[in-house]
């Protein structure tokens, strides 16, 4: 267990890059058992006087804070276009929206699961001005991710109100990001190191890094429990037990520690690479459920999540084919909303700001993905 002066609360969570994909981890948890039944046993109480099926089917709505704590050469690479790419990978993820859902082993597809949230930027800031949501702190430094956390994490919306995403650039190499979790005392929220936001690098090149310190942030352990051996326990009764992580899954599924299920390496909650990621389970999302309406209620759609009257001309983005063109539209008041445009294996192939009309003559017919600021539409062109 790590020592007590790097945990003020239960747990840490530290992600580590694979420099061995077999001997090294992806993410080392200083768990605190007790606290960890803590949490179970609150989402235990909820699931006692709630029943999930009748939960209201209305949106959840959670506002999204990005400090961007990076030098000035860095930072002019983290636009806005590529934060809520970042972001909308993240709804998709949760939403159980994502293209790769299809991937799912067929005998996991009946209990994966989407949870009713929305991650939205935040649209006013702490004081009640409007806001990007995107806070910049040009800082010429290198973190060390756990011990200088008392440094950038001063550098904060309070966390009764807003998930705070932390960027920053490390001097622990091996580590991709941490996430505190439900309970714990002081500014709480998500660390990512900039190399692994999307698009990433090496395996970890879709953005999941996110997925999986979000899970945390709402409740959830790894799918082994920590434990090498059979011993452990995630507390949720629909991932199978397993002796330690996956990591790049092998040709054929081993079973898992109950001889009856197999091993579950799309969980998000495991080690594995981000091509192999693609759900959450029933449990899972019921325990992130119970989470969010106890520990975590000031989250939920606060005034953050409301656009004020002057930005909802956002909203009034058109985005559509002509012949064999995408044209974008966007309010006057708003000409300088960034505007990209992807091919579905993610090629760039417009990058601009405002209203356009870009030609993709000698591009295949098919499905193209336009961002345009926060708004993300899929459009056919024959």
């Amino acid at each position: 267990m790590r020592s007590n002066h790097f945990v003020r609360p239960a747990f840490v969570i530290i992600l580590l890059v694979i420099a061995s994909r077999v001997e090294a981890q992806r993410c080392g948890v200083v768990m605190d058992e007790p606290a960890a039944k803590r949490i179970a046993d609150i989402v235990r109480s909820y699931r006692n006087i709630k029943t999930y099926s009748t939960e209201p089917t209305a949106e959840i709505k959670i506002p999204v804070v990005f400090h961007i704590i990076l030098n000035s050469s860095l930072q002019a690479s983290f636009n806005s276009a590529r934060i809520n790419t970042q972001l909308a990978i993240l709804n998709e993820d949760f939403q159980r929206m994502n293209a790769d859902s299809a991937q799912t082993f067929a005998l996991y597809k009946r209990i994966a699961s989407g949870l009713k949230v929305k991650f939205v930027m935040a649209s006013v800031d702490p004081t009640g001005n409007p806001t990007d949501a995107i806070m910049r702190w040009a800082v010429n430094q290198d973190f060390r991710i756990v011990a200088d956390t008392a440094v950038y994490r001063s550098m904060s919306w309070p966390s009764d109100r807003y998930l705070n995403i932390w960027v920053i650039a490390s001097s622990d190499k091996d580590y991709l990001g941490y996430s505190t979790f439900p309970g714990e005392t002081g500014d709480q929220g998500v660390t990512i190191n900039y190399r692994y936001f999307w698009p990433g690098m090496g395996q970890f090149q879709k953005g999941r890094t996110l997925t999986h310190e979000v899970g945390h942030f709402m409740g959830l352990f790894h799918i082994w429990g920590d434990k090498d051996d059979c011993s452990g326990t995630d507390h949720i009764d629909d991932t199978p037990p397993q002796a330690g992580p996956d990591y790049t899954p092998p040709p054929v599924r081993p079973l898992s520690c109950d001889p009856t299920r197999f091993r579950m390496w799309e969980n998000y909650m495991d080690y594995t690479d981000d091509a192999y990621m693609n759900m959450f389970t029933v449990g899972q999302v019921n325990a992130m459920t119970a989470i969010l309406h106890t520990v975590r209620t000031g989250l939920i759609n606060n005034a953050a999540t409301i656009l004020p009257p002057e930005l909802e001309t956002i909203q009034q983005v058109q985005v559509y084919c002509e012949a064999h063109a995408i044209v974008v539209e966007v309010p006057t008041l708003y000409s300088n909303r960034s505007v990209v445009v992807y091919s579905l294996m993610g090629q760039v192939l417009y990058q601009g700001e405002g209203s356009t009309r870009i030609d993709l003559t000698g591009h295949a017919s098919g499905i193209y993905l336009v961002v345009a600021g926060d708004i993300r539409r899929k459009v056919f062109v024959p």
